[in-house]
């Protein structure tokens, strides 16, 4: 079958854009480029900025910890320093009666 001049031209673009896209692909594995790693990085960089940004505006309100008097006194039993608890275990602390 003859091929005319409009098929010929037809198949000339057809592989001009394979050959385009084939060079786009291998170039983006060459550089280990993908798209998904991309968008993913993109939104990881978001959410550590909207982090910082969060804990930038908030309010710091100081604590008043009544109990940590109570641990120095001779009616409190129970209290046991703990490595996880920075003011000791509060779960087994009594007081005595008096």
């Amino acid at each position: 079958m003859t091929q005319t001049k409009a098929d010929r031209t037809e198949a000339a673009k057809k592989a001009a854009a394979t050959r385009e896209r084939n060079k786009v692909r291998a170039k983006s594995q060459s550089q280990g480029i993908k798209a998904a790693a991309s968008r993913q990085a993109n939104a990881a960089s978001d959410s550590v900025n909207d982090a910082r940004r969060a804990v930038g505006s908030a309010a710091i309100v100081p604590l008043a910890f009544p109990a940590e008097l109570s641990m120095l006194a001779a009616s409190v039993r129970g209290f046991i320093a703990h490595p996880y608890f920075v003011r000791g275990d509060l779960t087994a602390v009594w007081l005595k009666a008096s």
